[in-house]
């Protein structure tokens, strides 16, 4: 886990506006007036969020930035958004009345906004709160259960853990799950993320899959073992082809935009955040995906993404993969060759981890030629990949002719 501490205060009466979740948020809204002058430095580190009150300064969250990005349109321009890592990130209270609760100490002398901290500082506030965590054998309750997502299975062991416990992070506070005692000692979101995985799958987890879950933990420290550390090089620092970020999360229509990308942990080898330094985050696709997204909703249908992958649908366990292309007349053949290998790369990762998905999908915009788009319709048909073409100026369904069928009947 990095090093680098930053603190971030908050006005005590913006808590409404940053509290609306149960658990730790996946991005932050930072105002361009609050951020440090090096907005990079923020990238891999663990910033403290805390809540200035009229009596107090308390800690809201802990928070690890895994990208940065920047309005280009809209009330927030100029403003950033800070993509957390669930699974690194905790929050620490879910209401106000246990403020008093969290008190912080040592925050004082910081300023409303984010600014470097000591890292000294940072574990002592950080450890004081800890500290109040309970430790019990009751076990985690049914209501608390069903709040947590239920992740795949599929894949490494470090790959399951990891969601388990973003998962938790993600749906509950600090202050709502406990840990468990000697001898089978689980810190508080492992303890939970475990009971979720057994009561959803029925069956006992694998030593690798505990081992993952304390090591993973956001509130616990434990030395990983040499295999693991021999593991987390593979997976994090030895890679030289593009990581493909497979996990599929319900996308939020009110959070796709027009953004500026920043910069990103791991971005030489990360293929999401290449696309986001090129066309991934122009307005246009992200309006494209904005509505298409609204209209797969409107139809019944969960649309899913990651930050690789632009669009997939699960339709009974069948996985549809979808790429969306913005065009111009020169660029059309290129476009569509970039989304075909796209295409093919998220395949490959999601076999990988057990999750191929049965049909591939390119979204081109139209390119206002028949013959170009047979042309492309007959390359992409040899490879069973399966083109629709975008056309802003008809209305639905005709804009994108027969997405709902297609998803439905494949």
């Amino acid at each position: 886990m990095s090093n680098n501490y930053f603190i971030w205060v908050i006005p005590g009466e913006l808590f409404p506006h940053i509290g609306t979740d149960g658990g730790v948020s996946s991005s932050y809204i930072l105002p361009n007036a609050q951020a440090p002058a090096e907005i990079n430095d923020l990238i891999a580190s663990s910033v403290l969020i805390v809540l200035r009150t009229s009596e107090e300064d308390v800690l809201f969250a802990r928070i690890h930035i895994s990208q940065i990005e920047q309005f280009d349109d809209g009330l927030n321009s100029g403003d950033y958004i800070l993509s957390v890592d669930q699974s690194k990130s905790y929050r620490v209270i879910g209401d106000l009345n246990v403020l008093r609760l969290r008190k912080a100490t040592n925050t004082t002398q910081a300023r409303i906004g984010i600014s470097r901290m000591d890292e000294t500082i940072a574990h002592a506030i950080e450890q004081e709160t800890l500290n109040k965590v309970p430790i019990n054998f009751r076990p985690p309750s049914g209501g608390a259960l069903q709040r947590i997502p239920t992740p795949s299975i599929f894949g490494s062991a470090e790959l399951v853990a990891n969601r388990y416990i973003a998962a938790v992070a993600s749906s509950l506070p600090l202050d709502e799950v406990w840990g468990t005692p000697a001898p089978y000692v689980l810190s508080p979101f492992a303890n939970f993320a475990a009971t979720k995985l057994k009561k959803q799958y029925g069956h006992v987890i694998t030593e690798d899959v505990r081992e993952w879950l304390i090591c993973l933990d956001p509130t616990a420290v434990k030395k990983l073992s040499t295999n693991q550390l021999t593991d987390v090089n593979a997976y994090t620092g030895s890679i030289r082809h593009p990581r493909i970020d497979i996990e599929l999360k319900t996308i939020d229509a009110t959070k796709i935009y027009a953004r500026k990308y920043i910069a990103s942990e791991d971005s030489k080898y990360d293929m999401g955040e290449m696309l986001a330094q090129t066309e991934r985050a122009e307005k246009r696709h992200q309006d494209i995906l904005r509505d298409v997204t609204l209209y797969i909703q409107n139809a019944g249908i969960t649309p899913l993404q990651s930050r690789s992958i632009d669009l997939s649908v699960d339709n009974n366990g069948r996985l549809t993969i979808f790429e969306i292309k913005t065009i111009s007349t020169a660029n059309v053949l290129n476009q569509t060759g970039k989304g075909i290998f796209q295409l093919l790369c998220y395949r490959a990762a999601l076999a990988k981890a057990g999750m191929e998905p049965r049909n591939l999908v390119l979204i081109l915009e139209s390119p206002d030629s028949e013959e170009i788009e047979n042309f492309v319709l007959n390359i992409l048909d040899q490879i069973n990949i399966k083109v629709l073409f975008y056309n802003i100026t008809s209305q639905w369904p005709s804009r994108l002719k027969g997405l709902i069928e297609y998803i439905r009947n494949n």
